[in-house]
């Protein structure tokens, strides 16, 4: 036998599908929290909500400069779909939500 084989078969392989299990979990958390941009009181554009419509499809809430927009996101273009009034009620549901 080499000497990188070492130990019960059945421990290599359980070890091996622990391993490929770690990394499809860590690329699905990468793919789920990978994209979060940093929202400090800087920043000209502020991503308020996304939601997920479909496998690769989003609808966003962002605000530019005091005005709120709501975009269709698909992995070839991007969307206005509306410009969004900008009333507290939406920020009272946000803090709910959270």
């Amino acid at each position: 036998m080499s000497p990188l084989y070492e130990g019960n078969p059945v421990s290599v392989v359980l070890t091996f599908l622990f391993v490929l299990g770690l990394l499809f979990l860590t690329l699905y958390l990468i793919k789920k929290y990978g994209g979060v941009i940093n929202n400090s009181e800087q920043d000209n554009i502020k991503i308020l909500e996304t939601k997920n419509v479909g496998p690769r499809h989003k609808v966003l809430i962002i605000e530019i400069k005091q005005q709120r927009l709501l975009l269709g996101v698909t992995p070839t273009e991007i969307s206005l779909l509306t410009v969004l009034e900008a009333d507290s009620s939406f920020e009272f549901e946000q803090k709910n939500n959270n």
